[in-house]
């Protein structure tokens, strides 16, 4: 009869334990998904500003008559500024950072990173498309009837047609992809807290 205790502890020395992390590659994969998220802001955000001072030039160049057309241009704009200035609480957070972190401070930063995209994409973009949409049918609706009833519609069509398109296919798929990285990150990170807690 074989005695439980030996056999025991000849099962543990021959257990294969889990290898131990690279901290510092799981460190600097964390480091990067926060360096990309702050430059895709920083380039969306220019890119916004650029659009919206070409908005503004395109008022002063062409003077609109009607009053829809400036109001769906001051939406245009607004929308843009709404999201520029969300983003922008967001990139004070992605300048933040020590060097010496820790898995627990990185893990704490990468959930924080992700709450504000997660508001960021959810409500800020909501906001941002409805004033957009808006503000495009406004924007339109002299132009519209300088082209007569059927290219008029047609201009409609295509217009929200790309709105349609941006709001049900690219803004989720891009949302995803966004946020695929960080989860990643913040998977590997939880997993080192608990293997260093247990």
């Amino acid at each position: 009869m074989i005695d439980n205790n030996d056999e025991l502890k000849s099962l543990w020395s021959t257990a294969a334990t889990a290898p131990a992390p690279d901290m510092s590659r799981l460190l600097h994969t964390a480091e990067n998904v926060r360096l990309k998220a702050r430059n895709k802001m920083i380039w969306g955000n220019l890119l916004l500003i650029a659009t919206s001072v070409f908005i503004a030039w395109i008022w002063i160049r062409y003077q609109p008559q009607m009053l829809t057309t400036k109001i769906g241009i001051v939406m245009v704009i607004a929308s843009m500024v709404i999201y520029i200035i969300a983003s922008t609480s967001s990139l004070q957070f992605l300048f933040r950072s020590e060097p010496d972190m820790d898995a627990a401070s990185y893990l704490a930063q990468l959930l924080r990173l992700k709450q504000k995209q997660e508001y960021l994409q959810k409500t800020i973009m909501t906001a941002y498309y409805i004033l957009l949409s808006a503000g495009m049918a406004l924007y339109m609706i002299e132009y519209a009837t300088m082209l007569g009833r059927r290219y008029g519609l047609i201009a409609y069509a295509v217009t929200f047609g790309w709105i349609a398109l941006a709001w049900f296919y690219i803004r989720p798929r891009t949302a995803r992809k966004q946020l695929r990285p960080l989860n990643e990150a913040i998977e590997q990170l939880e997993e080192v807290n608990r293997q260093l807690r247990d």
